[in-house]
């Protein structure tokens, strides 16, 4: 038989409904506030993006500072490779200095035009951390016009080290456009941008 001294002090605990809409288990944020979405997990395909882009971009501006570098004894060396044969100070006349002063020409324009494309190449990788469609637009198009510069100079017979530079590129440069719209990407730049209006 119980005693109604101690029924009086048994504090009386009412049931108390779940939150309406809030699954079993779950806490709402402090303050009645949903909690903040977690952050998307970056596939490795974006990994991949960042690697050959900013190869492409690399191997593109080394070749054209090792061609400024390399100055005049680049392009002579360049134009005994196209005429077959080691040039002596006797067989240097005056059409052979116009041909080496004119590939030297050649050779430091190819180079301008390496690094106009591959730097901003450069850039807009390493804005796509977040596989963003305007940054991966960006990308695919300096990639294509990087790919066609490295293929004309790879065409025109250029010096060893140039050479060596630009068919890595342009093996880049097809690696990025090709990775830069893979699935996984789209999904990770939706999901980005989800969370990012959810925390607003």
């Amino acid at each position: 038989m119980s005693s109604p001294h101690l029924s009086a002090h048994q504090p009386h605990h009412p049931h108390q409904p779940h939150p309406q809409g809030a699954p079993f288990g779950h806490h709402p944020h402090p303050g009645g506030a949903p909690a903040p979405p977690p952050v998307p997990k970056r596939p490795a395909t974006v990994a991949v993006l960042l690697l050959t882009g900013l190869l492409a971009a690399v191997s593109a501006v080394s070749g054209a500072v090792a061609v400024l570098a390399g100055g005049r004894a680049t392009a002579e060396a360049n134009v005994e490779d196209i005429l077959g044969g080691e040039l002596t100070d006797g067989q240097i006349d005056g059409f052979t200095e116009l041909l080496i002063d004119e590939r030297q020409t050649q050779l430091a324009g190819q180079a301008a035009i390496l690094l106009i494309f591959a730097l901003p190449l450069l850039l807009f990788t390493l804005l796509s951390l977040k596989a963003a469609v305007w940054a991966r637009v960006l990308v695919t198009i300096a990639a294509a016009i990087t790919l066609i510069v490295t293929l004309a100079v790879a065409g025109d017979d250029p010096p060893g080290v140039l050479r060596a530079c630009v068919t890595v590129a342009a093996l880049a440069c097809l690696a990025t456009l090709v990775v830069c719209w893979l699935p996984p990407n789209n999904r990770y730049a939706r999901d980005v941008k989800a969370a990012r209006r959810i925390r607003r």
